[in-house]
């Protein structure tokens, strides 16, 4: 291994910390036989384009339109509608009377629905990507 030696420096610690973790990590690469460019351009954190060797880029799964995800997404859409009408509910506020359009209550009862919306679409999404997930495990 190679062994680099950092000296002082007038950069704050956090950036001098930074430069010399991206140098020892340079340094390990060049040790396993990378070029040079490949590990400078690879080792900088703000090059998205940088791949490391052993990972592979991922390509998303074609979507498929069916009836049933047809249905989902009008599902989606009718939810979203939903939501925004309680948020409307609850945020609806009349500047020239300087109060709010509904009462307390129906204000109050806005926010449960919303929170009781949001979770029963929370859970039917997460059923729906574990069956998603059943389906590509099967397929391989």
């Amino acid at each position: 291994p190679i062994d680099i030696q950092f000296g002082s420096s007038s950069f704050p610690y956090q950036v001098s910390t930074l430069y010399y973790n991206q140098v020892r990590e340079i340094a390990r690469k060049l040790s396993l036989g990378i070029s040079a460019e490949n590990a400078v351009r690879s080792s900088n954190p703000a090059n998205t384009d940088a791949v490391k060797p052993t990972e592979k880029k991922c390509e998303p799964a074609p979507i498929r339109l069916t009836s049933d995800y047809i249905r989902g997404l009008k599902h989606d859409v009718n939810f979203l509608k939903q939501a925004k009408e309680l948020e409307q509910v609850n945020s609806s506020y009349s500047k020239i009377l300087h109060k709010y359009d509904h009462s307390t209550e129906a204000r109050r009862r806005a926010r449960r629905e919303l929170k009781k919306l949001t979770r029963q679409e929370a859970e039917a999404e997460r059923e729906r990507e574990e069956e998603e997930w059943k389906i590509i495990e099967r397929q391989q």
